[in-house]
């Protein structure tokens, strides 16, 4: 998780962590399949639907779950996005930041999405 110093709170659709003293904040949502695990298909689908055409989509190893990320300027700010999946889990992060965000928050976030593991029961 996102390093102790780091704001936490959560509403009915995800959780948001925002480091102490910005304008940054990284979200963390999942959703689960009822029978079968995740594709890469159903990342891409899912992915595809929230970013605009032509962004690219590269794949990602994170701990134990694998996916698809995607970096890309949306409303004047970064944003660096995740669908990570692992068995019948899909987790979904992303981290906005104002365009003259220092990296080391980034950097922080990648960490943090490391530690993430799965309950047994969600996969």
């Amino acid at each position: 998780m996102p390093p102790d110093t780091w704001e936490a709170r959560e509403d009915d659709t995800c959780a948001t962590f925002t480091p102490p003293a910005s304008e940054s904040a990284l979200q963390i949502s999942a959703a689960r399949k009822d029978s079968e695990a995740i594709t890469v298909e159903d990342i891409r689908e899912f992915a595809d639907e929230q970013v605009e055409p032509g962004t690219a989509l590269e794949p990602v190893r994170i701990g134990t779950f694998a996916g698809l990320r995607a970096s890309f300027i949306r409303e004047e700010q970064r944003w660096d996005a995740w669908w990570l999946s692992q068995g019948r889990l899909l987790v979904f992060a992303t981290f906005i930041r104002p365009m003259t965000n220092p990296e080391h928050e980034l950097t922080q976030v990648s960490h943090s999405l490391a530690t993430l593991t799965a309950a047994r029961s969600a996969v």
